[in-house]
């Protein structure tokens, strides 16, 4: 039985690397939405929400059954409490949907806080959640190079230069991810534990994270996100 458990986990776990190994390279198909009717809201679905509500869903059910183990999470009662006054705003907001619509995705980042605190047991299912959400990047990335060298970038409404977003819908949330990737290469480049390295060979793997955060930097200059940016410089100033 407990083989069993431990079976269905790691399935959910490899279940929920996938979606965060593609969800980067969807999020420009956003702007396509199909519009649902009920009886008293209109619906808009697309890949955000559609995956938003499935890992919703997923953490739902597992913390429903999994709830006397996820008690012992750090800070599970105040997230809670959170989600539970969340909810309960949704049914005095004059737009219900829309205050549907992002309770689900408010929720869906808690739960999968619940869910990653639960199913990575070791530091090898961390590492593999590392290099997951590195290899997320790289689609985006190879976009994003052509766009700012062929200037197929979102052209700016005051500026008018040319900001590149990869395969998001809007250069912002790309220019955050962008800097959230900086981040773990940067950490990377400071790990000296053998088993935390990409490649075999220490020199080998300096270099190349080396060369990937200058991309990287490059690459977030790019996007002229004035709050990424913010965000970076003090990235710097504090750990530089």
């Amino acid at each position: 039985m407990e083989e069993v458990k431990n079976k269905t986990q790691k399935s959910l776990l490899y279940f929920l690397l996938f979606l965060i190994l593609i969800r980067p390279s969807l999020d420009i198909f956003n702007q396509k939405e199909i519009e649902i009717s009920f009886w008293f809201f209109n619906f808009t679905l697309g890949v955000n929400i559609f995956l938003g509500g499935l890992v919703f869903l997923i953490g739902l059910l597992f913390l429903a059954k999994n709830l006397k183990v996820l008690q012992l999470t750090p800070l599970f009662y105040p997230i809670i409490l959170f989600l539970g006054l969340s909810f309960a705003s949704i049914f005095y907001f004059l737009d219900f949907s829309l205050s549907l619509k992002e309770f689900i995705r408010i929720a869906g980042i808690f739960l999968l806080y619940f869910l990653a605190h639960r199913l990575i047991e070791n530091k090898k299912d961390w590492f593999l959640l590392l290099k997951i959400i590195l290899a997320s990047y790289l689609l985006p990335a190879l976009f994003a190079v052509f766009q700012l060298v062929f200037g197929r970038g979102l052209v700016d409404e005051f500026g008018g230069f040319q900001r590149i977003y990869g395969t998001f819908s809007h250069p912002n949330p790309f220019a955050f991810y962008t800097f959230l990737i900086f981040g773990l290469i940067f950490s990377l480049l400071l790990v000296k534990d053998k088993e935390l390295r990409l490649w075999p060979k220490e020199e080998n793997n300096r270099i190349i994270l080396g060369i990937s955060a200058i991309i990287l930097i490059f690459l977030l200059l790019a996007t002229y996100s004035r709050s990424a940016l913010a965000c970076f410089f003090g990235f710097i100033f504090i750990f530089g």
